[in-house]
């Protein structure tokens, strides 16, 4: 079990007149696995509905997520060297090195933590994954930039309307 997000696309015009036919013809142009940054920033609050996502939403979401990995490799290198520093220092077994090297990597973390949680946070629930702002965010900021492009790329906004479906 988990949260799974589904992106779809199906005909403007049958969706606006008859929501559950278009729905049955309805085409996955997207699919996400407990991404759940997804949710808020969507503004998704219901288990199991449509919610209709226009083209600048998915333009609001790539600029945000791509703003937030230029800033994450402004200190990645930094944090390469201190992960590298805290090894040796784990190797030899020198305590007050790795509590100091500890301290850099959280302060590191820190300022992009807080822009991270100001931009597109994340959001707790049941089988909803991780809402550390680490790793795991890094690669789905990564996958939303690449799939969300690819729907815009090919989704025509003047004849299609994109939906997310939510299931958890």
């Amino acid at each position: 079990m988990g949260l799974d997000i589904y992106f779809s696309k199906v005909k403007r015009v049958d969706y606006s007149t008859n929501k559950e036919k278009a729905v049955e013809k309805e085409i996955s142009i997207g699919y996400f696995r407990k991404v759940n940054c997804l949710l808020p920033f969507f503004g998704y609050e219901g288990n199991c509905e449509y919610l209709e996502i226009e083209k600048c939403q998915i333009e609001d979401l790539i600029e945000t997520a791509k703003e937030l990995l230029d800033n994450y490799e402004t200190f990645k290198q930094d944090l390469l060297k201190l992960n590298c520093d805290y090894e040796k220092a784990n190797e030899t077994s020198n305590e007050e090195d790795k509590k100091q090297i500890e301290e850099k990597l959280d302060l590191l973390w820190k300022a992009f933590e807080e822009l991270a949680e100001k931009k597109l946070p994340t959001c707790d629930g049941f089988y909803f994954g991780d809402t550390e702002y680490r790793d795991w965010y890094i690669e789905d900021l990564l996958e939303i930039v690449e799939d969300f492009t690819k729907i815009l790329e090919e989704t025509d906004f003047d004849t299609e309307q994109v939906l997310m479906y939510c299931w958890w």
